[in-house]
């Protein structure tokens, strides 16, 4: 069973720490996406212009479809730093590091069709703010 992660209450913050919360949240919510299928929340928060947002959420809708069965993926998230808002977007870029467990898809028959070793990375995700909600509108490799 897959649970699905909670949200912060530091996301009703409309500062830093309410950036670093969405920016967490979100990421955490991705393993929980590509195992149920579920992109409500995914989508709720996903900018229009987010490439990685819209590339997750179609293998999401992917390995649904195909009845694939996903296991592992993100197990922690750690904010490394948080910058001062960009004055001109009024979004705020969050540095974090990422660890992730081993990563695998299954189909039907049992047969793993995608594996990824366990791996850290640092990340950096732009948070902004759209109808008083945090929506995340980049993530990317975040410079080490």
């Amino acid at each position: 069973m897959v649970i699905k992660p909670a949200r912060p209450a530091a996301m009703d913050d409309d500062g830093p720490a309410g950036a670093e919360a969405a920016a967490r949240y979100f990421l955490e919510l991705d393993s929980y996406m590509q195992a149920t299928g579920d992109t409500t929340e995914w989508e709720a928060m996903s900018h229009q212009s987010c490439e990685f947002c819209a590339k997750r959420r179609d293998q999401a809708r992917q390995i649904a479809a195909n009845g694939d069965i996903f296991s592992g993926g993100v197990s922690s998230v750690q904010v490394v730093d948080t910058y001062v808002q960009e004055p001109t977007t009024g979004l705020w870029p969050v540095d974090l590091e990422l660890h992730e467990s081993a990563t695998t898809i299954t189909d039907d028959s049992g047969e793993a069709v995608y594996r990824n070793a366990a791996n850290s990375h640092r990340t950096i995700v732009k948070v902004g703010r759209r109808d008083n909600q945090w929506v995340i509108v980049v993530v990317g490799h975040a410079a080490s």
